[in-house]
């Protein structure tokens, strides 16, 4: 039996000098690279996809699209009887995902990102076991499960900063002009070569680092580059089923 599995935020990642619109679904919106003839080429090695603490490096990707698409990636059918290996028992399930079910016997739920800047109440981990199976069993009664990534889509951001040595009509921001949504954001990324922004905390990178190559800190000039990864959060619904099994 095929569940739907957890979509990952897959990052594609590249320095680009010019503007990044909101991230687009599925794969992650990658920026495009940014080429100033008189740059010296920043060093660094390319990197996998970053996590919440990206390595340092500044990676390269083919661009795609940035506008988001209108609808999440598709679901596979939830089998149409229970069988015992399909079937989960509710005493089986850890408490955070007990507590999902039960929601879910009122309505529909979501599961989204652990993450300060994310509401909700139950996380990513939670869902784990649905995924796995389609039916719960519970005081003798069988559930249908049906999961899916139709939620809400969440972004996260990396930044990363290599130092350079821009040519003379290269434009450079003074750290202390970066406004104070950005500020520490983009000191993290200098002071360890690259920094990965909370999902949730922006729906879009900001348009001030979308319009800055390089920055100027602490006597040494860094440029800088970014990337996006999305989430499509996943939503579930439970249906009582009338089952001889």
């Amino acid at each position: 039996m095929e569940r739907t599995r957890l979509l990952a935020a897959l990052v594609a990642l590249v320095a680009f000098g010019g503007c990044l619109a909101a991230p687009g679904p599925g794969d992650g919106a990658t920026p495009s690279d940014s080429t100033d003839p008189s740059d010296t080429p920043a060093t660094g090695t390319p990197t996998d996809a970053p996590t919440d603490s990206p390595t340092t490096g500044t990676p390269g990707s083919t661009p795609t699209t940035d506008t988001p698409t209108e609808a999440p990636p598709s679901v596979s059918p939830t089998p149409s009887e229970p069988t015992e290996g399909n079937t989960v028992d509710y005493s089986d399930l850890a408490s955070d995902s007990q507590a999902a079910f039960d929601d879910a016997l009122d309505g529909r739920i979501s599961f989204v990102p652990d993450s300060p800047y994310v509401e909700g109440t139950h996380t990513v981990e939670a869902a784990g076991p649905f995924r796995d199976h389609a039916f719960v069993r519970k005081g003798g009664q069988h559930y249908r499960i049906d999961i899916a990534m139709d939620g809400r889509l969440y972004a996260s951001y990396a930044i990363y900063a290599d130092r350079a040595s821009p040519g003379e009509n290269a434009s450079v921001t003074a750290y202390a002009n970066l406004s104070a949504e950005v500020r520490d954001e983009v000191r993290w990324a200098v002071e360890n070569g690259s920094h990965g922004v909370p999902t949730g905390k922006w729906d879009s990178l900001p348009t001030e680092l979308g319009d800055t190559t390089y920055v100027r800190y602490d006597g040494e000039t860094y440029r800088m580059s970014y990337a996006v990864g999305d989430y499509w959060a996943e939503t579930m619904t439970v249906e009582r089923v009338e089952s001889s099994a």
